[in-house]
């Protein structure tokens, strides 16, 4: 919240408690019977909780005046409950308004709410702490943990305000805030003391509305960029700094000349949640979800505020049985086809069907009906491909919303999952490990085609000598050429005869034989395609690329 000073005209009323609790389902923004802001969330049991500020101003009001904290709580991210105004000015004896951006983080047990007040001199940031995130809660020490007088005067804090929280790996604790710069604090094992020293992390066009999260070993530090605010993210190697590949993320905001967001992971989707003034202006925002994803480890793909919001989330389990699985945007059937997984088109073959047994939680096992095999997507590296493998082998699939079907993954852990290579809508096309787009090629339906006992499995007398050789990307080291790495990710020879055979940067890319090509980056972007039987590639970046020759897929590395 930049205006300050319009914000302290506002005074510091206080209201009652709202003790009402309510449900509704959700497009953007989410809430639209109060406005709401500044928010940031926390997921608990299955549960999305989010923690906004409350704006009160009546229209036409030039300022903020909030003076209660909301929760809101769903298990789908489309019906979601009002919690009622949980927490309050009143909560803090020593606070005197302005109940300002905050943000709720979990520890043993104990659910930690660290929140901008004013204490009657200047902003201050107090703690409270409860037994469940949606509470009650109450002051955990009856004062302010950070306050004004603690920053100092050439920190470049205009203001201590918005305080952001981060748990790392190691269990050590992690304070942020600030207005004009972003300050941070290691915190103590019981959360509402400061250790150590003050650190600096301040990224570029830095506003205000820090938000720090951690994904594959990068720290991201999203925040209000530059003013009228917009979203930027910056990324750091360790929790104290120092900050790099800062970036504008997200756009100017709608009818809202602050912005303020949080990215919270829930069911391996990571989810943007923010505020606009949608329904109200600068001063009587709304709170709004959407979908976010990332270029790569260490960049949030730009991101576009959507009316429409995300879709419902369904995780009942699927039942036993066998499944015809359909790829979402394609329509087209996945097949074991000697020992590689690829879209067909449907027909009355069992090499087409699936044994689904559900292990616990949404850890399943598929068994081809005519093969016995069991999909694998391997070590789930970035383009592995999808295959069949003997020993029994556990993957997870979730629903990621109920119109658009489910997400198969290497593991709980994982952001990778299959993939149709290149959003193909080819017969012969492969299921591949990628990072999650968004798009209908990384979704598949299940199609129930009865009961496992109806199917006879031709497992035994399945022969492994039509077996395809596929070598990983992890045996790639074994490539004999002094200036590539190739390494086969499907190969179908019985379908598609031209194959890669060498690449140097004197020679280029060498084909078997003469053949319909492409070459793509890893972002499935074409670099060049055509007719030949070799391919200049002295004008490319070094780097990794993907060369599909009719259905038969590579992967080479430029050095």
């Amino acid at each position: 919240m930049y205006e300050l000073g319009n914000a302290l005209r506002g005074g510091f009323m206080g209201v009652g408690l709202s003790l009402a609790v309510g449900a509704f389902a959700a497009s953007n923004p989410v809430v639209t019977n109060m406005f709401t802001a500044d928010p940031a969330g926390l997921v608990y049991n299955d549960t999305m909780y989010i923690f906004t500020g409350h704006d009160e101003a009546p229209a036409g009001h030039e300022g903020y005046i909030m003076n209660d904290w909301h929760i809101f709580s769903s298990g789908d991210m489309d019906t979601w409950v009002d919690r009622g105004a949980v927490l309050s000015i009143k909560s803090f004896k020593w606070a005197r308004g302005s109940a300002w951006a905050s943000q709720t983080i979990e520890r043993n047990g104990k659910f930690y709410w660290y929140v901008t007040v004013h204490d009657g001199r200047d902003f201050a940031v107090g703690v409270a702490v409860a037994d469940h995130p949606a509470g009650p809660y109450k002051d955990a020490i009856g004062k302010a943990l950070i306050t004004s007088g603690m920053t100092p005067a050439n920190s470049g804090v205009n203001y201590d305000i918005d305080p952001t929280v981060f748990i790392d790996d190691d269990g050590r604790a992690y304070i942020y805030w600030g207005n004009g710069a972003v300050m941070g604090y290691r915190l103590k094992e019981n959360m509402v003391e400061l250790q150590g020293s003050m650190f600096n992390v301040t990224p570029p066009s830095f506003t205000e509305a820090p938000y720090v999260h951690k994904r594959n070993g990068y720290y991201f530090l999203t925040y209000a960029y530059g003013w009228e605010e917009r979203i930027g993210q910056a990324t750091m190697k360790s929790p104290t700094g120092p900050v790099s590949n800062s970036k504008v993320i997200v756009g100017y905001n709608k009818n809202s000349n602050t912005s303020h967001q949080a990215f919270v992971e829930f069911h391996n989707q990571w989810y943007y949640i923010y505020h606009t003034g949608a329904i109200g202006g600068s001063f009587r925002r709304a709170l709004c979800v959407d979908y976010a994803y990332y270029e790569n480890d260490s960049t949030i793909a730009n991101i576009t505020m959507t009316d429409a919001g995300v879709k419902k989330v369904d995780h009942a389990p699927i039942r036993d049985g066998v499944y015809r699985i359909k790829a979402r945007h394609s329509g087209l059937s996945l097949e074991d086809s000697r020992s590689v997984v690829i879209q067909m088109d449907s027909e009355e073959s069992e090499s087409q069907l699936w044994a689904l047994k559900r292990i616990d939680g949404y850890t399943y096992t598929l068994r081809n009906i005519e093969t016995g095999k069991y999909l694998s997507f391997g070590k789930g590296n970035l383009l592995d491909t999808a295959r069949t493998v003997d020993a029994e082998n556990r993957i997870v699939i979730e629903n990621f919303n109920v119109d658009d079907g489910y997400r198969l993954y290497a593991d709980t852990a994982s952001e990778y999952l299959g993939d149709v290579l290149n959003i193909s809508t080819e017969a012969g096309m492969p299921l591949v490990v990628w990072k999650q787009t968004g798009t209908q090629n990384q979704s598949f339906k299940f199609e129930y085609m009865g009961d496992e006992s109806a199917y006879s499995s031709s497992s035994e007398d399945a022969s492994s000598s039509g077996t395809a050789e596929l070598m990983s990307s992890s045996s790639s080291e074994d490539a004999s050429s002094s200036s590539a790495e190739i390494t086969s990710l499907v190969a179908v020879p019985q379908k598609f005869g031209a194959r890669v055979v060498g690449v140097s940067r004197t020679d280029g890319l060498r084909f078997s034989q003469a053949a319909d090509y492409a070459l793509m980056n890893l972002h499935g972007m074409v670099v060049a395609r055509g007719h030949a039987a070799q391919v200049s590639v002295r004008d490319l970046a070094p780097g990794a690329y993907v060369v599909r020759l009719g259905g038969h897929i590579q992967k080479i590395e430029l050095r």
